[in-house]
């Protein structure tokens, strides 16, 4: 009878844990994952020999994540599928991946993710890992597919580079139009639609596209990026004003303040304080 009340309080409280997994909350700096059953580590992945075990319901700190293997610290390589996650955490998809309604790659598509995308990770099920996304999607996706790290993505390829001319070209041309014609979102939608990329003229929906890779600090912008702005500190959406990365600390946007299509800076100044995120639209 214990046995059978102690195994209905843990799917409670997985059950609330995941749940919550899209809820905005503070995520550990250190990830800790505990032992489903007396589990191998080995010196590294391609090793055979086993370095020693982790017992059932041992806790662990976690310090990578590759190919669904995870490095418990100072101890070595046990593969993820026998593990428990204690508490969400951030991931990245560490290629282009998709996300499945259920853990089988035979269930329902529900989004595709681009390289670089970031996941919250809540349970490990088989070889997938359930995650939510950036636009709250929630879904499995293979224990291949996911990185501790965020991966390192490739340079800009000479079709982006002459896209990304255009998208600049096209902003400029369009200083000092009013902000009755244009505001900010419907003014960064009608640049990527020159350039055949078509987005919604909403900010919210605007910041929140995890089909693209984000970026989140300004020192790693790169021209033609989308810029994010948190304006309205007083709610939880952090994406209440956008603009185009123009390069040299400067962005281009449609002011509600100047009432017209401006240029202003970066790196300093209001826009860097309320500065949320980047997206990479065009690669």
């Amino acid at each position: 009878m214990k046995k059978a009340l102690a195994a209905l309080m843990a799917l409670l409280c997985m059950a609330t844990l995941l749940s919550a997994l899209c809820e905005e909350a503070v995520l550990p700096s250190s990830p800790s994952v505990t032992v489903l059953k007396n589990a191998p580590i080995y010196a590294a992945v391609t090793d055979k020999k086993e370095n020693k075990k982790l017992t059932k319901d041992e806790s662990a700190a976690i310090t990578s994540i590759e190919n669904g293997w995870v490095y418990v610290r100072n101890l070595g390589y046990v593969q993820m599928n026998q593990l428990s996650i204690v508490k969400p955490f951030k991931i990245y998809a560490a290629r282009k991946t998709t996300m499945y309604k259920k853990a089988s790659a035979l269930s329902r598509k529900l989004v595709t993710l681009p390289k670089g995308a970031l996941l919250k990770i809540g349970d490990i099920r088989g070889g997938y890992a359930y995650v939510c996304d950036q636009d709250r999607h929630r879904g499995y996706v293979s224990l291949q597919a996911i990185s501790l790290k965020e991966p390192a993505l490739p340079g800009t390829s000479s079709e982006g580079k002459s896209r990304i001319s255009k998208l600049i070209s096209t902003a400029r041309g369009m200083l000092g139009t009013p902000y009755s014609r244009y505001d900010c979102s419907s003014f960064t939608a009608h640049c990527f639609r020159k350039i055949g990329i078509s987005i919604t003229s909403s900010a919210r929906y605007q910041g929140y596209l995890s089909r693209y890779q984000r970026v989140n600090r300004i020192s790693d912008l790169k021209r033609g990026d989308l810029v994010v702005f948190n304006t309205v500190p007083e709610d939880s959406d952090l994406s209440d004003h956008v603009g185009i990365y123009l390069g040299g600390g400067e962005f281009i946007h449609s002011s509600s303040v100047a009432r017209k299509v401006i240029i202003r800076q970066l790196k300093t100044g209001y826009y860097n304080r309320t500065f949320s995120w980047g997206i990479r639209i065009v690669q």
